[in-house]
């Protein structure tokens, strides 16, 4: 029986270890990500998507690093979870499964005009077979 407690926590640790902080992410060669103060202006009241999702991050309150996010997939619906700031991070908190999958996903992000281009923990772009995420201010979907 105490093995097995034993066990658990090791995992639980384990876990809890590989949440990354913006300290874990390599910044991109010659690459400007957006500085916490730029997704927090650029991002927040503003509607991301690509082909297959949309994404409203609704504007703060005061100076709050977690709004409310209202999403819409081509093929599972509507979702709902948080945009969370945590320094040069993007983070999505998805709470509707199945989008909640990508629930705790963080980026450091770039933009170029309406294009915005995601860098992982290594650096390198994230590239989804389902096109570049382009940004536009406000609501036009009406999430």
């Amino acid at each position: 029986m105490f093995r097995n407690r034993t066990w658990i926590l090791v995992a639980l640790f384990s876990c809890l270890a590989s949440v990354a902080t913006a300290e874990d992410y390599a910044v991109p060669t010659g690459v400007t990500v957006l500085t916490e103060e730029q997704l927090f202006n650029q991002l927040f009241g503003s509607t991301t998507y690509n082909r297959r999702w949309s994404e409203y991050c609704e504007s703060p309150i005061n100076d709050e690093k977690v709004v409310k996010l209202r999403g819409k997939h081509q093929k599972y619906g509507q979702y709902v979870g948080r945009c969370v700031i945590k320094g040069q991070l993007f983070c999505w908190e998805i709470d509707t499964p199945p989008m909640s999958k990508y629930s705790g996903e963080c980026y450091s992000l770039a933009l170029d005009g309406e294009l915005i281009t995601k860098y992982g923990t290594d650096g390198k772009e994230f590239i989804s077979r389902w096109g570049r995420v382009k940004l536009v201010s406000r609501n036009p979907e009406n999430l």
